[in-house]
């Protein structure tokens, strides 16, 4: 007989990006996906879990979120050209969970596998 597998320990800033992430959709119910910059420890958990790479210059691990009902969200991990923004709209968040979703970050992304996060041109006025 097999033993149970030994759980991995949770860091407490992990805990508090996922608050941070529900408190975002607590106070934006209209909203279903967020697109953020993956923090440090979401970082060092997709490479213990799954082999994520560290990505190339000019490429930055981002993660994207779907609430699937009120205190529940999915989160993906994956790579995207940095653009320098941090706040996305709804449509290029959806459009970047289903990009994101996936992508293998277990080796580097190939240089036409890599999108720009930009928002949609309707949400900075365009």
């Amino acid at each position: 007989m097999s033993a149970a597998p030994v759980p991995i320990p949770v860091p407490p800033e992990l805990f508090a990006i996922l608050r941070a992430d529900l408190r975002y959709f607590d106070w934006r119910p209209e909203r279903r996906h967020r697109l953020r910059l993956a923090g440090a420890c979401e970082i060092e958990e997709a490479r213990r879990k799954v082999g994520l790479v560290l990505p190339p210059p000019g490429v930055r691990v981002f993660c994207g979120i779907h609430r699937l009902s009120p205190g529940s969200v999915h989160r993906v991990i994956g790579f995207a050209i940095d653009v320098g923004e941090v706040d996305f709209d709804e449509k290029t968040a959806a459009r970047a969970y289903a990009r994101l979703n996936p992508q293998d970050v277990t080796t580097h992304p190939a240089e036409a596998d890599l999108w720009h996060a930009v928002p949609s041109p309707r949400a900075i006025g365009g």
